[in-house]
């Protein structure tokens, strides 16, 4: 599904994580409101969270 990697990109560069994840929930109800699909966006939002948090806690414990 390149539109949603595509989207994946441009909410986790531009905007905070509640922000990003709005955006993704609601680009999702569009694209198809089934429940499969909301519980797919809200696993690759943590695991998008979880990632970042992981990123920002090694660049510090570096600095």
């Amino acid at each position: 599904m390149d539109e949603l990697m595509m989207i994946d990109e441009e909410y986790s560069l531009n905007t905070s994580h509640t922000t990003y994840y709005y955006y993704y929930y609601q680009y999702l109800l569009v694209l198809d409101g089934t429940r499969e699909v909301i519980k797919n966006a809200e696993e690759k939002h943590f695991q998008l969270c979880s990632q970042r948090e992981m990123r920002a806690a090694f660049k510090s414990d570096r600095e």
